[in-house]
């Protein structure tokens, strides 16, 4: 426990869930290294929420600037998140701070007297008005204004998957990407009309820039789609209702909080061999070579076609 980061926590204005997952993680920080790694389970316990809760509350807090999640993993193996907190940084903070300059200008424009709260009159002027309209000047000239970066973060899905603010951030200064932010806006706003997005199909933010994406345009929708079975129809696997049936069928349900790609990663496993393994692995591939090797493993031997396991 570090009572410095749990002070800190307890001091910010937050919504009620943001705010106990905030105090949990400052519970378990580090108090040298500014860190911790519970799990979502642990959290969840903690603060008495559920684990989806807590999920869209650590977005919040990465989106606010008051944590960034680092994911962390071993092969093939996820662990769970580090959380570095971020004392005295955030967009509250500074919220905070104008909220109060604010709220001193407007007491003393609207006070009954015409002068500041305690204040005197000198040669028939309110002593401080023109303190007044210097801080509102200075305060005009201090807000700072919302990065290229920052338009992009705000417009993406708020989902698990949106984490990494930091290592998205550094990606996209190192790609001088504000030239083409308005290309990369207005894909990431299509996108998320596209069947594969609402169904939870998106990748992370940082897959996207890495991939470069925006380039890749945007498909057609599941219902435009034929699958090489000749059928003229999407199989199930192009859609989220699909895929629950499938489910349905082979008698899984989907666990809560669990993500659609997840769930389909079980009900494709069940289904036995087919074109929805293939399916799988193609999307993998698009998220990387650890998710790639994740999939492989999880369908085993009988079910991953030739040519999709790694050389030795």
């Amino acid at each position: 426990m570090s009572f410095r980061h749990l002070s800190w926590a307890l001091k910010k204005t937050l919504p009620c869930r943001e705010k106990i997952v905030l105090v949990g993680l400052a519970d378990h920080m580090n108090r040298k290294t500014g860190r911790c790694f519970p799990s979502h389970a642990t959290i969840a316990e903690k603060c008495g929420l559920s684990e989806a809760s807590v999920k869209r509350a650590l977005i919040q807090l990465e989106e606010h600037r008051l944590i960034t999640i680092v994911p962390r993993s071993v092969g093939a193996a996820r662990l769970s998140n580090q959380y570095d907190l971020h004392l005295g940084n955030s967009s509250f903070d500074h919220a905070s701070k104008a909220g109060v300059t604010e709220t001193r200008v407007e007491a003393q424009r609207t006070d009954p007297g015409g002068a500041a709260p305690g204040g005197e009159m000198q040669n028939g002027n309110p002593v401080g008005a023109q303190g007044a309209t210097n801080l509102e000047g200075s305060q005009e000239g201090k807000q700072e204004k919302t990065s290229a970066f920052d338009r992009w973060w705000k417009i993406w899905p708020s989902t698990p998957r949106k984490v990494a603010w930091s290592e998205c951030q550094k990606l996209w200064k190192e790609n001088e990407l504000d030239a083409i932010t308005d290309q990369i806006t207005a894909h990431t706003e299509a996108m998320k009309k596209s069947t594969a997005w609402r169904d939870g199909w998106e990748p992370s933010p940082k897959t996207y820039l890495t991939g470069r994406r925006w380039l890749d345009g945007v498909p057609p929708d599941a219902s435009e789609l034929v699958t090489e079975a000749g059928d003229g129809a999407p199989g199930w696997w192009d859609s989220a209702s699909g895929i629950e049936a499938q489910g349905r069928k082979r008698g899984i349900s989907k666990r809560e909080a669990e993500a659609m790609p997840d769930f389909f990663l079980r009900v494709a496993r069940a289904s036995g061999p087919g074109e929805w393994i293939v399916h799988a692995l193609k999307r993998a591939r698009d998220d990387g070579p650890t998710r790639l090797q994740h999939v492989i493993q999880f369908f085993g031997e009988e079910l991953v076609p030739a040519g999709w396991w790694p050389m030795d």
